[in-house]
């Protein structure tokens, strides 16, 4: 077994661009047990499990010491799975017709994939005169916990401070349940001013067209989201 444990590979390192910041880092390859993590994760279906295996083995993959954004890992998994497992990643898509409905077997060329624009948004919402927010992108540690859905957790996580007044009241994890509170008795009226932040979130996307086996119906899609690719 001692002999076995000497045996070494050479694994290249390449470049990628960090969407979030435009800056480039040195990235390796998926190993076997990386890839394995993976599949157990997808066969559970469990969206919490999904993100936290994505974020281990993009940490193991990325050379140097970076901060990153949730669309950050998105990004970076969909090429580090391209060029470790394979560039073409086969996915089902269902067939636009209503009649049909049939799921089709379509390969996906994951080097097509794309970030959408990362635009310079304030981060600064105002929803009163005298009430104002500072956004910040969701970490990846709490995105693999909550339900995105959940209005009032997603919301907690993405709000860095509460500038009232004169007053800036810094969140961290002693003010959080008192600022869960404060979101659920919010008017819903508040929540479309925060609605463009989350809406503009990048996300990985690629276009694909396909004919339907079942029907003949052409379909073009675009897909997007790591859900579609994972």
């Amino acid at each position: 077994m001692g002999e076995l444990s000497n045996i070494k590979f050479t694994t290249p390192e390449y470049d990628e661009i960090i969407p979030s910041t435009g800056e480039t880092v040195k990235v390796k390859p998926f190993k076997v047990g990386d890839e394995k993590t993976l599949m157990i994760a997808a066969e559970s279906k469990d969206q919490k499990q999904i993100v936290n295996a994505l974020k281990s083995v993009v940490n193991k993959c990325i050379v140097e010491d970076v901060n990153l954004a949730y669309f950050d890992y998105e990004y970076l998994f969909l090429k580090l799975r391209a060029k470790s497992v394979g560039e073409i990643s086969t996915i089902l898509a269902t067939c636009d017709n209503t009649e049909c409905g049939h799921k089709n077997k379509v390969e996906v060329d994951l080097e097509s994939v794309k970030i959408s624009e990362v635009k310079k948004i304030d981060p600064i919402i105002k929803l009163t005169d005298d009430v104002a927010i500072k956004m910040k992108h969701m970490p990846i540690d709490e995105a693999g916990r909550i339900d995105v859905k959940d209005t009032v957790e997603a919301l907690s996580k993405s709000i860095e401070q509460v500038i009232n007044g004169d007053e800036v009241v810094n969140i961290d994890k002693s003010n959080e349940a008192e600022l869960r509170k404060t979101i659920a008795d919010w008017p819903t009226t508040i929540t479309t001013k925060i609605r463009p932040w989350f809406e503009n979130i990048p996300r990985a996307y690629c276009h694909v067209d396909f004919t339907c086996s079942k029907c003949g119906t052409v379909n073009s899609r675009k897909l997007e989201g790591l859900e579609n690719f994972f």
